[in-house]
């Protein structure tokens, strides 16, 4: 049981009404059920006709397969019961991993059942709790519940709700058509090894990497033309393409991809693997391209592909004498050609004749997956296993090994274990998904991995969708920030409808595109927003800064009778600048805008006030000059008259019949003096001070 499995589906057949019912058909009843629940889900070791237990990944899987079942087989019952229902007594209950099941629901003779209506599904409390988690990425419709006592309660499904799921891929079984051995190198049965298609091609021939974005209808309609005709698209395969042929044409993407699955046991691996200048595992599986650095390996190969099989043997018998560093491809080379000559039994023989050979890691990989698959095809299962866990234990992330452990576990019908290794292998490798869906070796659990592969895609979709609608949203509230025609805006706009045109067509790798890119989208979304965002308060900053300046000027701004309204404007732009901050924080389409218009209304305000400064400060420079001129002034004239006045009583002390001795006794002359002084040389000298002043400033 795979440890992703949380649904526990406990069945009780209620056989002594059953059998009153259906007298001779109860039995088949109950045995077809058992086997249907078994192809989807997995059974429980104590499960048995008197209680069948069952665990699956999801409630949407179980509720499925067992009302379709019941639906299906009442009718060819032939049952005389109408519209009565069928005695099973069901119920739904969630597990964790870490803990065990609830005793009473795997007890078939414990109380829980004694009046258990028959005929209806019912669900634990913690089915009922969790169901709109549980539901969120299922296709039933919506339904409902009651309570029926002793923590369950009864599901009423809304008509239609369990409807017939189409398979994503109806025809998967064509490919494993025909009445010959499964082909080594590809896995078909409809031709020899010596005639597989996978011959004409080549590592750079890369179709299941594209194959994916196939639309499931159109995907299901080219593997049916295909695998329908197979000698017609062969035939185009041998006349030679090219990769961009390959991806414009479906049919020629299906089947390449179909041959990539098992790539590493075809001809052209061996060519990659043997001229690759890297050990490493990982380099020969990229397909870098890469030279033939020796001729007769490389004619070995060309004369191989083309089945002159005598001619290969003598080239790989020389490179083999030699006793290069080649010795493992050419002795792998040798095994093809037994294999295409002489069968499986030879190629496996010379296969562990080239085990010891192989001394790089791609090389011990390499003999490993071919002898795995050889020991399969010839029936060894146990020896084709224990060389794959030998590998994984070595080289434990190596996909190309974990898928042919996955192969050969459906092959032991180790189903569930299967399941959990599929699962985990195509979370991460979505090549890997579509090898699944087309693989015809996982035929025998179809039904198993149709269910988790749909799972997968429904959540990714869902996911996806999810996706889309934040970006969307996160566009929308872009418009509140951004101008409509911002490159950035235009740019997310485009990417957007790119997306939605993508998720409509519904293929696998689309959808993973669509999510992947879709949370790119909204981060780079909240990116726009947070440049913006931070763009505001950086202005809203600046504005503040402005503000304080022009507080700082207007208190110690001495003429503020002259300008009153400079201080009207100025004071209501500290809270203007408060509002707008406070909205900013709120992080809102809405809320930034008007942070905006309340900024910008502000910004307007300040370059008021800027333009107003600068009058203020030129009167303000004028009065300083002034009162600056006035005291000087005051100051010279007050010295002035103290010095002539001086200099007349110093002059009047004179003797008489000096020449200076006139002057101290005219007093028209002082006159001229005192005038002078008080109105040329003091406003002169005091002029000169006060621009002195002014450019020391």
């Amino acid at each position: 049981m795979s440890t992703e499995s949380s649904i526990l589906l406990a069945i009780k057949p209620q056989h002594y009404q059953g059998k009153k019912l259906f007298p001779e058909r109860w039995s088949a009843f109950v045995s077809e059920l058992r086997s249907q629940l078994k192809e989807s889900g997995f059974e429980d070791s104590d499960s048995n006709e008197t209680l069948l237990l069952f665990s699956f990944g999801n409630p949407t899987s179980a509720i499925t397969t067992l009302c379709q079942f019941i639906n299906q087989t009442k009718s060819a019952l032939d049952c005389q019961a109408g519209d009565t229902a069928i005695p099973l007594q069901i119920i739904l209950h969630l597990s964790q991993p870490e803990t065990k099941y609830t005793l009473a629901y795997r007890n078939p003779r414990a109380s829980i059942w004694e009046l258990l209506g028959p005929g209806t599904i019912h669900v634990c409390k913690a089915i009922h709790s969790s169901w709109q988690q549980l539901m969120a990425k299922s296709s039933l419709l919506p339904s409902t519940f009651s309570s029926d006592g002793d923590g369950l309660f009864k599901l009423h499904l809304a008509p239609g709700a369990i409807t017939a799921k189409d398979p994503l891929l109806s025809y998967r079984s064509l490919s494993h058509q025909g009445d010959k051995q499964p082909c080594f190198y590809c896995g078909m049965r409809s031709h020899q090894p010596s005639q597989c298609p996978s011959k004409y091609l080549t590592m750079e021939h890369d179709a299941l990497s594209a194959v994916g974005y196939l639309p499931f209808a159109q995907l299901n309609q080219a593997y049916k033309n295909v695998f329908s005709n197979q000698d017609a698209i062969n035939k185009v395969l041998a006349s030679g393409i090219t990769s961009s042929q390959i991806r414009k044409n479906a049919e020629l993407l299906v089947l390449v991809g179909f041959l990539e699955i098992n790539k590493c046991y075809q001809l052209r691996f061996l060519w990659n693997l043997t001229f690759c200048r890297f050990s490493k595992w990982q380099a020969v599986v990229e397909a870098e391209q890469v030279e033939a650095d020796n001729k007769r390996l490389q004619l070995g190969l060309d004369c191989l592909r083309v089945g002159k099989y005598p001619q290969a043997e003598q080239f790989f018998e020389q490179e083999f004498q030699a006793k290069s560093n080649r010795r493992f491809p050419a002795t792998v080379g040798f095994a093809f050609v037994a294999l295409e000559t002489q069968g499986l039994a030879k190629m496996r023989n010379l296969l562990e004749t080239a085990q010891p050979l192989a001394t790089q890691p791609k090389e011990q990989i390499y003999i490993a997956l071919l002898l795995s698959r050889a020991y399969d095809l010839l029936g060894d299962a146990w020896k084709a296993r224990d060389t794959m866990k030998t590998v994984l234990v070595a080289h434990a992330n190596c996909t190309e090994a974990m898928y042919r452990r996955l192969q050969i576990e459906v092959k032991e019908n180790c189903v569930a274990e299967a399941c959990q290794l599929l699962h985990v292998l195509m979370l991460d490798q979505r090549e890997l998904y579509m090898a699944a869906l087309m693989d015809p070796v996982l035929l025998p659990i179809q039904t198993k991995v149709e269910d988790l592969l749909l799972t997968q895609y429904n959540a990714k979709l869902s996911n996806a969708q999810d996706c889309l609608s934040q970006a969307e949203q996160g566009i929308n509230d872009l418009n509140f920030w951004l101008d409509s025609q911002d490159p950035g805006l235009l740019s997310h706009n485009a990417t957007l409808d790119k997306l939605q045109k993508k998720i409509e067509r519904k293929s696998y790798f689309d959808v993973l595109d669509v999510e992947h890119k879709g949370k790119g989208l909204v981060a780079a979304n909240h990116q726009l927003k947070e440049a913006k965002q931070n763009e505001l308060y950086e202005q809203i900053n600046q504005a503040k800064a402005r503000r304080e300046e022009n507080a700082s000027f207007w208190n110690r701004y001495r003429y503020q009778m002259v300008f009153k309204n400079f201080g009207t404007l100025l004071f209501p732009a500290e809270k203007s600048l408060q509002e707008a901050s406070t909205l900013a924080k709120e992080n809102a389409g809405e809320s930034y805008k008007k942070a905006i218009d309340i900024l910008r209304e502000t910004e307007q305000t300040l370059d008021s006030l800027c333009h107003l400064r600068t009058r203020m400060e030129l009167v303000s420079q004028i009065c300083d000059n002034a009162l600056h001129f006035t005291k000087n002034l005051t100051l010279t004239e007050i010295g002035g008259a103290i010095l002539v006045n001086a200099l007349i009583f110093g002059l009047s002390h004179v003797p008489e019949n000096h020449a200076l001795a006139a002057i101290g006794t005219d007093p028209l002359l002082q006159k001229k003096a005192l005038f002078l002084t008080a109105f040329v040389f003091s406003p002169i000298l005091a002029l000169a001070m006060t621009i002195r002043r002014q450019i020391q400033r």
